[in-house]
């Protein structure tokens, strides 16, 4: 089946209508203020697809790991490689390892984390060089930061940015999220921005980020454990 929902396309199976509403609903909710921190009014030209068939879904999906170099893993329920949602509906998504227990509501919080990628893709610069743990700390903060705000701050395991784009790139983003996090709090939103459009000047202050957060969450442990 197919509509339109808000100028969106949205191609889905019946039998995942009230799925294809709570995502909607989801998007209506969220999306003007994720437009809104891109400086974007409006999103046009992309479309949500909810699979129906899992290999159908993953053979699709593996077209654009491969091309890039990449690899598949189960836990990829959602994707935008294409510039638009591609979407496992929550009876699909039990079928995979990681995804036994999940929720429509789950299903729509990611959905949101993928609109995320859609607006941040209409704004970064061709040449772009990758930071995959900033984008995905970006879209875990204005996507479905409700999947993430439970964090145990906790950096020990990310040595420097090699090792943080590396754990992202296996599939855990609680870290990208915190310092993307800590981002968010303490450098201008102008300056995002700028290396939003302009990755190689964040491959420039990465480190120097990544420090700082480092030695942030080590003085407010100290400050809590001096209480």
């Amino acid at each position: 089946m197919q509509k339109i929902v808000n100028g969106i396309v949205v191609e889905y199976d019946q039998q995942d209508q009230d799925l294809v509403e709570m995502i909607m609903n989801k998007l209506n909710e969220k999306s003007k203020e994720i437009m809104a921190f891109f400086e974007l009014k409006e999103i046009k030209n992309f479309k949500i697809k909810i699979w129906d068939n899992l290999e159908r879904y993953k053979t699709y999906l593996m077209s654009y790991l491969i091309a890039n170099h990449e690899q598949y893993y189960d836990w990829i329920i959602q994707h935008s490689n294409d510039g638009n949602i591609n979407i496992l509906p929550t009876r699909i998504a039990k079928m995979t390892s990681k995804h036994e227990n999940i929720t429509n509501e789950k299903i729509a919080s990611i959905a949101c984390h993928e609109f995320v990628h859609i607006c941040q893709s209409r704004v970064v610069a061709k040449e772009a060089d990758g930071c995959f743990w900033f984008w995905e700390g970006l879209a875990t903060n204005l996507g479905n930061p409700e999947d993430f705000y439970k964090l145990i701050p906790e950096l020990d395991q990310i040595k420097d940015i090699d090792s943080l784009e590396r754990i992202t790139n296996n599939g855990n983003y609680n870290y990208a999220y915190l310092v993307v996090q800590y981002m968010l709090k303490n450098i201008s939103h102008k300056q995002i921005l700028k290396y939003v459009k302009n990755e190689k000047l964040l491959k420039q202050d990465e480190e120097k980020i990544l420090k700082n957060v480092k030695d942030f969450l080590q003085n407010k442990e100290e400050k809590t454990y001096n209480k």
